[in-house]
């Protein structure tokens, strides 16, 4: 019996970006996996002849009749999931060969067992190179508890792509797999995975870069769209705020949403720098403007005065950028 399933989500026909991606997955270390392709562009229907790859029993490729998006699509392939334990990946990124053999030696091997999740760092790239898989990894994997897991993951001491762990499947689909903030699947969506999780048991975590996050043109990460960021931002809060509110005593939530405010405030500082459809001035106007959209509930005058001296500074950093 398997023990892991791999669901890889495609779209747009993205033949080169998904040869990568597969490869990565049957160049593992660890083999006792099953890969289920959901491709969603009925237009563009794939097969393995498409793909121009030797695949073998363990992988399954399911087109889509109809376009569902993005969210719809993930929670499809986590439905159809069988196996204890489950990785999201999409076409256009890629693993390290030891993306599982070191999750997988380090449950078997750890003396914790309440374990819901294993992730790992991860590295952003613009290519695909056999380059990245060099580095010697230290499989360093350390376990967090369910308040301090939330404290350096909102401070960034933590970083990894939520949908990109080995997670237990069992409480993935208690949680619901993916839920959709905003106006669509989008930046904070993955970000609520971990942290739901950790409601039922321990995250463990290693600095290690085993997934690599393809930076291009048409990644979810490069939008531009300002409203459909804030809208995810707003929507990411409010479920925050449901799903841990009970648990204040454990999870200090307003200073969590502060850290989280200093990140969406520089994501945003990020899509101004890159926007070049925008002037100066507007870009800067745009910046001011978002300090209005950030407070929330309870937050305190210390709270806001580091999040108002932070967009000061970022102000500053884009009129010096242009000079």
């Amino acid at each position: 019996m398997y023990k892991v399933t791999i669901g890889v989500t495609t779209y747009k026909n993205r033949i080169n970006f998904l040869n990568d991606c597969i490869v990565s997955i049957l160049n593992q270390k660890y083999q006792n996996f099953k890969v289920i392709i959901a491709n969603d562009s009925p237009e563009f229907p794939i097969s393995e002849n498409s793909l121009n790859l030797n695949l073998d029993k363990r992988v399954t490729i399911i087109n889509n009749n109809k376009n569902i998006g993005e969210e719809k699509n993930l929670n499809k392939l986590l439905n159809l999931c069988e196996t204890p334990w489950f990785t999201w990946l999409a076409d256009d990124d890629f693993l390290h060969p030891d993306f599982l053999s070191s999750k997988i030696n380090f449950l078997e091997n750890s003396k914790e067992k309440n374990i819901v999740a294993i992730y790992s760092n991860f590295k952003k790239v613009n290519g695909y190179s056999k380059e990245f898989f060099n580095n010697k990894t230290i499989n360093n994997f350390k376990i967090y508890n369910k308040k301090l897991f939330h404290e350096l993951f909102f401070q960034r001491k933590i970083s990894c792509i939520g949908v990109y762990g080995l997670i237990n499947t069992e409480y993935l689909k208690k949680i619901n797999g993916i839920k959709k903030l905003g106006n669509s699947y989008g930046p904070f969506s993955d970000v609520l995975v971990p942290l739901a999780l950790s409601k039922y048991g321990n995250i463990s975590w290693t600095p290690d870069c085993l997934c690599f996050f393809r930076m291009h043109k048409d990644s979810l990460s490069e939008t531009n769209n300002y409203d459909a960021f804030y809208s995810a931002k707003m929507d990411f809060i409010r479920e925050y705020y449901i799903q841990f509110k009970g648990n204040i005593e454990d999870i200090d939530i307003k200073r969590n949403l502060f850290y989280f405010n200093l990140w969406f405030i520089n994501s945003i500082f990020q899509i101004l720098k890159r926007d070049k459809s925008k002037s100066i001035f507007s870009k800067c106007r745009m910046l001011l403007n978002f300090k209005s959209n950030l407070f929330y509930k309870d937050i305190s005058i210390i709270m806001i005065l580091r999040i108002l001296f932070y967009i000061f500074k970022l102000f500053i950093m884009l009129i010096l950028r242009y000079k």
